[in-house]
């Protein structure tokens, strides 16, 4: 709430900045949430939004309440999962979520085992595909590539996790 009341104070003198904190701060705060788990870096990802497109704002001004609140929502997810990536967060995925990977895993073998010999980049483009829920479209945005490229590692990494799974069952079945 303190962090609400120091954006419109902040804001108070722009009545559309103000309609758009009314209106976009909860629901840019469960977004940012959903992205980060933390509730507490959640609002701190919206208020540096909101800081950020008040600066900015003069490049907007002439825009639909729809487009406004397009920019901010992709201000926010930019925000967001930069932060997810500075801190390196990784939730451990559990039986269900391995359901939802589509990976058959045998007793002893854990998705997070057969993840973890991936490279760092393997395993960031995983997780943010099917962990956080992004498409591979906004994987490419946030990380600053091409989509082909993003689709090409996306392809490579998931062809090593089926080796390695394949792998492993046939040195269970030995």
């Amino acid at each position: 709430m303190i962090m609400f009341l120091q954006v419109y104070s902040a804001v108070q003198d722009n009545p559309i900045l103000v309609k758009l904190v009314m209106k976009y701060w909860d629901k840019m705060v469960r977004y940012a949430e959903h992205i980060l788990k933390d509730r507490q870096d959640a609002e701190d990802v919206v208020q540096s939004t909101f800081l950020t497109f008040m600066e900015i704002f003069d490049k907007y001004r002439n825009l639909s309440e729809e487009q406004l609140e397009t920019a901010i929502f992709l201000i926010t997810r930019r925000k967001a999962l930069d932060l997810y990536r500075r801190n390196k967060v990784r939730r451990h995925l559990n039986l269900e979520e391995v359901e939802n990977f589509a990976v058959q895993v045998d007793e002893g073998n854990s998705i997070a085992h057969v993840i973890s010999k991936l490279s760092e980049e393997e395993r960031s483009l995983i997780l943010l595909h099917y962990d956080v829920g992004l498409s591979l479209k906004e994987i490419a945005k946030t990380m600053g590539l091409s989509y082909a490229v993003v689709q090409k590692r996306f392809n490579r990494a998931k062809q090593k996790i089926k080796l390695y799974v394949e792998a492993d069952v046939n040195d269970r079945s030995k």
